[in-house]
Order: structure tokens, then sequence, then C-alpha cells
């Protein structure tokens, strides 16, 4: 295997601007969440508000959130200067007990919250797939296969986790075929192909572009110089493309492609030109960023919980009809208290049992 064009930063040269990144993204996919799963009354929406929150684009967010994966799983290996089971024994036993812990205990919470909500929240009040959800049967099959990460239903946001899954399993020999300059352009050629094929939504195999584009930030030769307006450019297009191109009625592959495009160069500019970015340092952010799976994963749950009890007070048609105080205090008080739980979350589950996996996957490593 052809060793890195480049050698990565030590983490403490990139890992808190990446942080920042990530916390703005999951910030992105609550308040998308909140503005759009629900059927408000848009005659009582102004056509300013309107156009504010269609740039909260959680599926951009999503988009970003793949492509950082891909940079950053490309630093876990990045001292495995040839293939080594060892190493990727390590790094599955790594990805595990990131993964794993935290989305077992959002299934509990999802199924509590199902459990809870199905029966007040009406079907017509929310979007198709939310709904779809909230009529899924609990069964023990079904719970078996979400505490799998295979089933996602019972939480929507899990979708990603289970792309995540897939391609934690395969990474490790996507990257050494990338680290091959014979080879890295005909897995990338592969991927674009792929992902151009309408697969059924969050199936997965369609987003290997996005890891693949987020592995190359790592392996392709530094940029010599920052263009302040291609990051600009890049984060502007991710909040608006697809209000600005819905009336072209692109296929949602299409988005999908340009907004791993626009989070390729993001990503890029960030990871080399970050600590320029002021901004990025912001304590908040930073830990909002620390924070943002847990955040992810139990947000959408947080957030019916507080519509039914809202309902209770104001009604269901109360609330549909006064759409910008109903997003205002959705995405307030869910934020709240998403990060309250969050940060007993990281604490309790993932700080914790991340650190066992990483003493673990180092044993691993450094053994034979």
């Amino acid at each position: 295997m052809e060793k890195l064009d480049i050698i990565p930063p030590e983490p403490s040269n990139y890992l808190v601007q990446l942080t920042s990144v990530r916390g703005i993204a999951c910030l992105f996919v609550l308040i998308g969440h909140a503005v759009q799963v629900f059927h408000y009354n848009k005659e009582n929406m102004p056509a300013v508000w309107r156009v504010f929150s269609s740039l909260f684009n959680a599926e951009a967010a999503v988009l970003v959130f793949f492509v950082l994966s891909g940079c950053v799983l490309s630093l876990a290996l990045r001292k495995m200067d040839k293939p080594s089971w060892r190493f990727i024994g390590a790094f599955y036993v790594q990805r595990a007990f990131r993964i794993y812990p935290l989305l077992w205990f959002s299934v509990g919470l999802s199924l509590l919250c199902l459990w809870s909500v199905r029966q007040t929240i009406s079907s017509a009040a929310i979007v198709d797939w939310l709904a779809r959800n909230l009529s899924t049967p609990l069964d023990i099959h079904h719970v078996f296969l979400a505490l799998m990460g295979v089933f996602t239903r019972y939480n929507g946001p899990m979708w990603s986790l289970r792309v995540e899954l897939l391609f934690s399993v395969i990474y490790p020999f996507m990257l050494i075929v990338l680290r091959n300059q014979k080879y890295r352009f005909v897995l990338l050629g592969v991927s674009f192909l792929i992902s151009l094929i309408p697969f059924p939504d969050g199936l997965g195999p369609q987003f290997a572009l996005a890891f693949c584009l987020g592995t190359l930030i790592i392996i392709f030769p530094a940029p010599k110089k920052h263009y302040s307006w291609m990051t600009t450019g890049c984060f502007v297009m991710l909040m608006c493309d697809r209000f600005v191109f819905s009336n072209l009625h692109f296929r949602e592959n299409v988005f999908d492609i340009l907004e791993t495009l626009f989070s390729f160069f993001l990503i890029r500019n960030i990871y080399f030109f970050g600590k320029d970015m002021k901004f990025l340092n912001s304590r908040f952010l930073v830990n909002l960023g620390e924070l943002s799976y847990s955040i992810y994963l139990l947000h959408l749950q947080i957030l019916l919980v507080l519509f039914s009890i809202f309902m209770k007070i104001w009604g269901e048609k109360g609330l549909l009809d006064n759409p910008v105080s109903t997003q205002i205090l959705l995405v307030s008080s869910t934020f709240l208290a998403t990060l309250i739980l969050s940060c007993f979350t990281y604490r309790v589950i993932e700080l914790p049992l991340h650190s066992l996996g990483r003493s673990i996957a180092r044993t691993m490593r450094s053994s034979g």
C-alpha cells in the first residue's frame, strides 16, 4: 500500500474546528426537523419566515456528517501504513464502542416515545415518513434489529447511523484502495456512478462518494491558499440549494451529489485553514460538537413528546395554525431539553464507553 501523500496533522491542529462543524450540523438537523416534520398552515406563515426556515437544510447537514466521517476515519487509521488485521480489528472495536452504546439508549427512549405519543399526534399533522414510523408495531423482532442498527423506523435519524455502520465495516478496505494511486480514481468513479442510482431512502450505498471524498481530503496535497469566498459559498449553497433549485425538480440523489461536493470543499478548507476561522474556536460550538452525537440521536423523540405536551395546552390545530410561534417554541424547548439530556448521556454513556473502546483498540494495535 502506498503511504499518504501528506502527513496528517496531529489531532490538536484539527479536532477543535471539525468538532465545531459537527455542532453546527447537528443544530441544523434539530431546527430542520422542528420546522419540516409538521404540516403547518402555510397561509399563516409570512413569506420571509418561510424562506428563513427553509435554510436549515437537515439533508445537507447529514451529507456534511458523512464527508466529515470519511475524513476523521482516515485519521483514525493514519498509522496503518500497510494492510493489517490487527489495526482493522482495533478500528472495528473502537467504532462499535463509539456507535452502539448510545444507539441502544436511543432505541429505548424511542420505544417510550412511541408508546406515549402515537395515540395523541394525528398522522395528518406530520409528514409521511414520520407518520409511518409512529405507526410501526412494537415487537421483539424489530426491537432486536433496531438494537443492531438495521431497523430505523423507531427513530428516524438512525438511518444515517445505519449508513455509518455499513461504511465502518468496509472503510478500511476503501482506504487501502484510495491510498493506491492506480486505483483511487477507479473507486471514486464507481462511487459516483453508484450515487446516480436512485436507491430507496436511507439504504446507504449511494453515500460511498461522500466517504471517499472525505478520505481524499487527507490524501490529496494541501491547498496552497485559502479562498474564503469558496468556504462561504459552499456553506451558503448547503443551506439553500434545495430551496433555490426546487422549481427544477431534481431527483433526491442529484441534491445529494451537489451537497456532497459542497461538503467536500467546505470540510477541506476547514481542515487545512480552520485555525484562521476564529468563530470555530467558540467554546459553545466546540461543546455543542462534543454533544452532537447525542443531540442528533435524541432530539426527534424529545421534539415529539414536547409537541404532544403543547397539544394539551393549545390543541393540535392551534399549534399548526400559528407556525412562527410554534416553531420558535419547539426549537427553543427541544434544544434546551435535548441539551440537558445530551450532557447526561455524554458523561455517563458516550465518554466512558468510547474511552474504553479506545483503550481496547490501543491494546490490540500494540500487541503482536
